[in-house]
């Protein structure tokens, strides 16, 4: 594909009020969202509160150099090699530049970019955007960055130059905007929270009660016991020794939900009534963002010729992989789910049971040392390390336990390499890797399409940062589907696995008021 070779970057930015509140601060990027990035027809929304603190990236397809790709994968190789070509020719940084998100690629990667996994047939295996524009909100510094890429020389003069006069009309205008949400925004909104807190509450009442949607899963009951009883029997034959079995529900398209969103109207103010008008896949996410908050968030919309859009709805816990400009890189791999307790005292021993039971401690070392392995083919020997291990986080339905595996990439390797060596997510497959995730294949009746896959951003100064596609609502117009799953050792029980798998689905089912048939 044909086009200008973004060269500079450059930026602008805003302050926002009231720095103790992220209420404030989430209300801006809700709005700034709404007022100026959704009336595109791919629009994407991420929200993160990784290490480098918590911040939302709201950006769109209507720049003069963005682009959309939506590829059918024929060669695992191939797709990393195209995406790192795009940034193949040098981009100008300056090094006042406020944060690691530098434009770039902005999406989802699937399952299916994988040589062994299957793909969708209707679905495409990535939806990326190359975002030329976008704006970040720093809710740790209550700030908010515009940011834009000017274009090089490959092209007509004139062109060039026209198309420069635009990114920084773009840039001055949305500083206007941007300016003038900040100032308006007295309280918080529906969809106001930015990311999560760890340690939240036991419950939440943000859950609609006004309508019901029915979700069925690909494998019933029976048939998900019986392919969890043939996981234990590959395991006991020696071909692995942790599959990640997963199955996924599927019910009504989000815009079917007719009162998606009504529950709300007549105690709180929502941003749609604000801004204009929010689809019922917008409303979805920002309902989302209260019941499950989480430190991976994503909203994606992309369009598709002959198609309804496609949207990916993601409140996910778990970091895939985190690199820094510098080669810095961390995963987050999660093993372990326990649900909240009912009162604080049950959830105080469902939290210290999940921390000291051997099974769970043994899945999400099995896990540590894959990943261990997958990142030590590009990173300094002798830097991968694991700071943490087994550690509890909590969310608003589960408790989760939780390792870190840093490292450091070897010099002239960047983002997209560390990705395409840890690719899919080893907490998502089993180990060993090749081996199970064939086992999966045989098993699991469907593919996974973009569950189990990443989402997020990756950079041209070589940093990125993507979650695990987990807790992540799939919608094609035609239906919503999710995933869910659980890692298979020696001595899983499999009814338990099964109900581990509704513990996992409890957000997304509250969020839209679901259950499982």
């Amino acid at each position: 594909m044909a086009y200008m070779t973004p060269r500079r970057l450059t930026f602008r930015t805003i302050p926002l009020p009231l720095a103790d509140s992220r209420d404030i601060t989430g209300s801006v990027a809700s709005r700034v969202f709404l007022s100026l990035f959704n009336d595109a027809p791919t629009a994407t929304w991420l929200d993160s509160s990784g290490n480098g603190g918590a911040i939302s990236v709201l950006a769109n397809s209507a720049g003069p150099l963005a682009r959309t790709w939506l590829p059918q994968v024929a060669s695992s190789a191939e797709f990393f090699a195209q995406l790192r070509s795009a940034f193949a020719e040098p981009v100008e940084i300056p090094a006042e530049w406020p944060c690691d998100f530098a434009l770039g690629w902005v999406g989802a990667l699937g399952y299916g970019i994988e040589d062994i996994a299957r793909s969708r047939e209707d679905h495409p295996d990535a939806a990326l955007l190359f975002a030329d524009r976008a704006v970040v909100v720093d809710h740790e510094r209550a700030v908010a960055h515009a940011m834009a890429l000017l274009p090089g020389v490959d092209g007509p003069p004139q062109k060039a130059r026209e198309v420069h006069a635009k990114q920084l009309e773009w840039l001055d205008a949305t500083v206007v905007a941007v300016q003038d949400i900040a100032d308006d925004v007295s309280g918080p909104v529906l969809g106001s929270a930015p990311v999560a807190t760890l340690g939240g509450t036991l419950s939440t009442d943000c859950a609609p009660t006004d309508y019901a949607a029915t979700f069925h899963f690909d494998q019933p009951k029976q048939q998900y016991l019986a392919s969890i009883q043939r996981c234990l029997d590959y395991i006991a034959a020696g071909d692995s020794y942790e599959v990640c079995l997963t199955n996924t529900a599927r019910g009504p398209a989000l815009r079917n939900l007719a009162a998606l969103g009504a529950s709300e109207q007549s105690s709180r103010q929502s941003p749609a009534a604000a801004t204009g008008s929010a689809s019922p896949e917008l409303l979805a996410y920002l309902r989302l963002r209260e019941v499950s908050p989480v430190p991976y968030g994503a909203f994606l919309r992309f369009s598709r010729p002959g198609a309804a859009p496609l949207h990916i709805l993601s409140a996910s816990p778990e970091r895939f992989l985190k690199v820094s400009p510098a080669g810095a890189v961390s995963a987050k791999p999660i093993k372990g789910t326990r649900p909240r307790g009912k009162d604080q005292a049950a959830d105080a021993r469902g939290r210290q049971e999940l921390q000291s039971n051997p099974k769970d401690r043994a899945e999400n070392l099995m896990i540590v040392d894959l990943l261990r392995n997958d990142l030590g083919r590009v990173c300094v020997p002798g830097s991968v390390e694991v700071p943490k291990i087994f550690s509890v986080e909590t969310f608003s339905h589960v408790h989760q336990l939780v390792s870190t595996i840093t490292g450091r990439l070897r010099a002239g390797l960047g983002a997209v390499d560390a990705i395409e060596a840890s690719y899919p997510g080893g907490s998502m497959t089993g180990a060993p890797k090749i081996r199970t995730m064939q086992i999966i294949e045989e098993l699991e009746p469907q593919p996974r399409g973009f569950y189990s896959g990443a989402i997020g951003w990756i950079s041209p100064n070589s940093a990125a940062e993507l979650n695990i596609t987990i807790r992540t609502l799939i919608d094609d117009g035609k239906e919503c589907s999710f995933g869910v799953g659980g890692a298979i050792v020696a001595d899983s029980d499999p009814l338990a696995e099964y109900q581990e798998t509704l513990v996992k689905a409890a957000a997304l089912l509250d969020t839209l008021g679901g259950q499982i048939a």
